[in-house]
């Protein structure tokens, strides 16, 4: 008599840690493309990080906020002001409940936000 099979399928035990980590490795080549203003290439790495963040610690966790400010920044500079002001929105909402709105970072989130109005 046959009691049952058991399928093993082979997962990582750190699955969320190592995909956190590369998370972090692709920020770091988002933050060169920027840098060479290579920016439509930038954005789909941006994403992927936003993605990561958001499935292993969550949508309105603080470390979302870093990637959304970034694609805000990309955007920004592409001339897609309607793609950045809805993710520099969201990072300021992000950082505003996280850290409080005299918060540095808060700051820095706003004058964003509004040297993206000047543009």
């Amino acid at each position: 008599m046959i009691l049952g099979v058991a399928l093993l399928v082979e997962t990582p035990v750190w699955s969320g840690e190592n995909s956190l980590q590369k998370a972090k490795e692709l920020n770091q080549e988002v933050m060169r493309l920027y840098q060479q203003s290579q920016y439509a290439e930038a954005i789909p790495a941006a994403e992927r990080v936003l993605t990561i963040r958001e499935k292993h610690l969550e949508p309105k966790h603080p470390a979302t906020a870093a990637p959304l400010n970034s694609l805000s920044a990309l955007y920004n500079n592409k001339g897609a002001y309607d793609k950045a002001e809805p993710r520099l929105r969201r990072s300021l909402a992000i950082k505003e409940k996280a850290m409080g709105p005299n918060h540095h970072d808060t700051t820095t989130s706003l004058n964003n936000l509004a040297v993206l109005y000047a543009a």
